[in-house]
C-alpha cells in the first residue's frame, strides 16, 4: 500500500476537531439566554442587546417560571450590561486592550488575571443588580435564582463540554463577582460599588474579589 504521505494524520484530525468544537459550541449555544455586545457601536450606538427567544422559552418551561417575570429578569441582566458600558465609556476599550495583551503575550498570567477580574465584576454586578431590581417584578425570585444556579451547575454533558472548552470559568465569574458585589454593598452600600466603574484604577484586582473590604480601603478608605 505504500507509505502514508507525511502530515496526513494532522490533516484528518483538524477537520474532525473542528466538527467537534462546532458541535460543542452549538450545544452550549442552546443554553444562552441573552447577550450584550458593546463592541459594535457603528452598527448599534450604545451596544446591541441580544435575546435568544427559543432558549428563554425552553428555560422558563423547564424551571416552571412565570414567563412575563422571567423574561423581565433576563432583560434586567443584559440591560445592566448596557448601563455598565454606558456609564463607563472607557470600559469597552479597556477590555479590548486586555484581550489584545493576552493574545500578544499568552504566557503572562497577569494579563489573564486582570481580564478575569474585570469580567467577574461585570457579570457578578449584573447578577446582583437583576436580583435587586427584580423584587416586586419577578414572582418567586429566590426560587428562580436557585433554579438558575442549579441549571448552571447541572451535571452531565453541559458541564463536560464546558470543561473541555475551558468555559467553566464563566460560571466562576458569576459566582466570584456576585460575592464581591454583595460584600461591597453590605459594607458600604450600592453607591460604593458603582465606584468600581469610575476608572480603570478602581477596578478590583483578582485577589480583591475575595476581599471587598480590602478593595474599599484601597479605593475609598471605607472598608472595615
Amino acid at each position: 500500500l505504500g507509505r502514508p504521505e507525511p502530515g496526513w494524520l494532522p490533516r484528518l484530525a483538524a477537520p474532525a476537531a473542528g466538527v467537534q468544537v462546532g458541535a460543542a459550541f452549538a450545544f452550549l449555544g442552546s443554553r444562552i439566554l441573552g447577550q450584550f455586545d458593546p463592541f459594535t457601536p457603528a452598527a448599534a450606538p450604545g451596544g446591541r442587546l441580544l435575546l435568544v427567544a427559543p432558549n428563554i422559552v425552553v428555560a422558563e418551561r423547564s424551571m416552571g417560571a412565570e414567563p412575563h417575570g422571567f423574561r423581565q429578569w433576563v432583560c434586567l441582566h443584559e440591560v445592566t450590561h448596557r448601563f455598565q458600558f454606558g456609564a463607563s465609556p472607557w470600559l469597552a476599550g479597556h477590555l479590548l486592550g486586555l484581550m489584545r495583551n493576552l493574545l500578544d503575550d499568552g504566557d503572562d498570567p497577569g494579563a489573564l488575571d486582570e481580564l478575569t477580574a474585570v469580567m467577574s465584576l461585570i457579570e457578578g454586578h449584573a447578577d446582583v443588580t437583576m436580583d435587586r431590581a427584580g423584587v416586586g417584578l419577578v414572582p418567586e425570585l429566590r426560587r428562580l435564582r436557585a433554579a438558575v444556579e442549579a441549571r448552571r451547575d447541572a451535571p452531565g454533558m453541559v458541564q463536560l463540554v464546558a470543561r473541555l472548552l475551558g468555559l467553566r470559568a464563566k460560571r466562576e465569574q458569576y459566582r466570584r463577582g456576585a460575592t464581591f458585589c454583595r460584600g461591597v454593598i453590605d459594607i458600604a452600600g450600592p453607591d460604593a460599588l458603582n465606584g468600581a466603574f469610575e476608572t480603570p484604577a478602581q477596578l478590583p484586582a483578582l485577589a480583591e474579589l475575595a476581599d471587598p473590604a480590602g478593595w474599599l480601603r484601597r479605593v475609598a478608605g471605607r472598608g472595615r
